[in-house]
């Protein structure tokens, strides 16, 4: 398209209609019965029905039994998940910081994107483990720690959809690549509150990881500590597992939530 010409040509009427039915409701005026829009969009009630119905049925706007429209539930939904994201890094930071220098090792945070792990911060406290440009950067989950705790947080279905679709890749002699076998192993991680990458998608690494949760409970984000396998060696698994999970904790507290830690997969 060139630069100079003009977008409106490029609208969708349909859902340009449908976005300024939205705009109507707002503090003052939050329930309009279909005659009442129909009149602020200067249309007949029967020309913008269809329009109503369909944000209904996406729960975009809500019909109660006075017969009058409201904001729906969709819009609470999508707020409170961009307000976590917004807050999600700000929060993670300074925690993610403080994790590195404590257990002198590599910290981050990450999300489940297109059934992969997205990273999207990394705090450097142990320079030897080092990976080039990482914001952004994709990995696959099942065979990361960070990776195999946002697959627990999963629903029922849709962890069923990933293991019947995705091809569960080897990287190492220790990934794990039958899907029952994952399965299990993503049991172990809701039972236990953390998951554990040794060496099975980088030889001589060793990754611990633990969840970020929002303030209804849905995992929304991991975090993980990476170092390599001889410092394991030398360090008391159970301390690093304890601190990982105490910053993953402060960064959900930091976000809204209050409540147990452990994993609970829904379905």
């Amino acid at each position: 398209m060139p630069e100079s010409a003009s977008t409106e040509q490029y609208l969708n009427k349909s859902l340009d209609k449908a976005l300024l039915v939205l705009d109507l409701f707002d503090h003052d005026q939050e329930a309009l019965t279909v005659t009442e829009v129909a009149r602020r969009m200067n249309t007949q009630p029967g020309t913008i029905y269809p329009t109503l119905c369909t944000l209904v049925k996406h729960n975009y706007l809500d019909k109660g039994s006075s017969k009058k429209y409201r904001l729906g539930l969709r819009f609470l939904e999508k707020s409170s998940y961009l307000l976590s994201r917004m807050d999600l890094l700000e929060a993670a930071k300074p925690v993610l910081k403080e994790l590195a220098e404590r257990l002198e090792c590599n910290s981050h945070i990450a999300i489940l994107y297109d059934q992969e792990v997205m990273y999207l911060h990394r705090e450097e406290g142990y320079p030897s483990v080092t990976l080039t440009g990482i914001i952004g950067r994709k990995a696959p989950a099942h065979c990361t720690a960070l990776g195999k705790v946002l697959l627990s947080g999963l629903e029922e279905s849709d962890l069923d959809c990933y293991l019947e679709t995705r091809e569960l890749t080897r990287k190492t002699q220790n990934t794990i690549t039958n899907p029952e076998q994952l399965r299990e192993e993503l049991a172990l991680v809701c039972e236990q509150g953390y998951a554990i990458d040794d060496e099975e998608f980088t030889e001589g690494n060793f990754c611990i990881a633990c969840p970020v949760r929002n303030f209804e409970g849905d995992i929304v984000a991991s975090e993980s500590i990476s170092m390599q396998k001889s410092r394991r060696t030398r360090c008391d698994r159970e301390y690093l597992v304890e601190n990982v999970c105490d910053a993953s904790r402060k960064t959900s507290e930091k976000i809204g939530f209050h409540g147990k830690d452990r994993i609970s997969r829904k379905t």
